[in-house]
């Protein structure tokens, strides 16, 4: 077998009248935590990764391949170095801001170290380790994927399965009842404009405009047609480039 280590994800209490010990772990917080380093270590994980919890107020144990341990320890040295998460995979940002915030609301103090003992990342309610505030943008999107649900009795949405997750648009209870084309579970391409997050790249709040073709292949003359209606968007832009590191709150670096 490989050579192995572990992650340690320590938590201690700095509440003298409420300690904890593994005793006092319920069963959802175990499922929870070993959730969250799953997700923090990607889809590509490297296998087999074992659990176990053990005394020192509560320590849970995550033994894997030492070449897991050693990416792990360089981010943490990273975000030490950094004094923040804004570089991180937006999981593994989101895991450690809700760590952020348990140990802030329950004062705690929660430490994520190794068994290489290269670095250690200290968490407590004087820590600032949260997610960057969400920028939000108007944005006109082009989605594709499988009408899984179409309808409703108030607001009438698509439900579009994408490659990324379901995608619910907004659209006009009348479009789809003069719609002649049968639609459900059928691949589709459609037109929306909403919000969308810039750090995540998220969508929020998107209405339809239309349905596009949808073909596997090269359409030449419909991206004709998009690259010419954007063209006269972006007319008004001088250096669009620089206007999207500008909204981005990116520097512009010459050279």
């Amino acid at each position: 077998m490989s050579e192995r280590g572990y992650i340690e994800v320590h938590i201690e209490s700095l509440d003298n009248s409420a300690p904890i010990t593994p005793e006092s772990v319920d069963i959802a917080e175990i499922v929870a935590i070993v959730s969250e380093i799953e997700k923090f270590l990607g889809k590509e994980r490297p296998k087999p990764i074992s659990y176990n919890i053990a005394d020192g107020s509560i320590r849970h144990l995550f033994r894997m391949p030492i070449i897991a341990v050693i990416t792990v320890g360089a981010l943490l040295v990273e975000i030490n170095k950094r004094d923040t998460i804004d570089f991180l995979d937006t999981e593994q940002a989101k895991i450690i801001d809700k760590w952020q915030h348990n140990a802030k609301d329950k004062n705690l103090r929660i430490i994520i170290g190794n068994s290489l003992n290269n670095s250690n990342l200290i968490i407590d309610r004087n820590t600032q380790f949260y997610l960057p505030q969400a920028k939000w943008i108007d944005a006109e999107v082009y989605l594709y994927g499988k009408i899984d649900k179409a309808g409703g009795k108030t607001n009438a949405t698509i439900d579009i399965e994408t490659k990324d997750g379901i995608v619910k648009v907004e659209i006009n209870k009348q479009t789809l009842a003069d719609d002649k084309e049968n639609r459900l579970y059928k691949v589709v391409g459609v037109r929306a404009r909403g919000k969308q997050n810039l750090l995540d790249g998220s969508l929020k709040d998107l209405k339809f405009i239309e349905y596009i073709p949808y073909s596997p292949s090269y359409d030449k003359e419909y991206l004709d047609k998009l690259i010419k209606r954007a063209t006269k968007v972006w007319s008004d832009v001088s250096d669009v480039n620089a206007w999207l590191n500008e909204i981005r709150g990116r520097e512009v670096i010459d050279g």
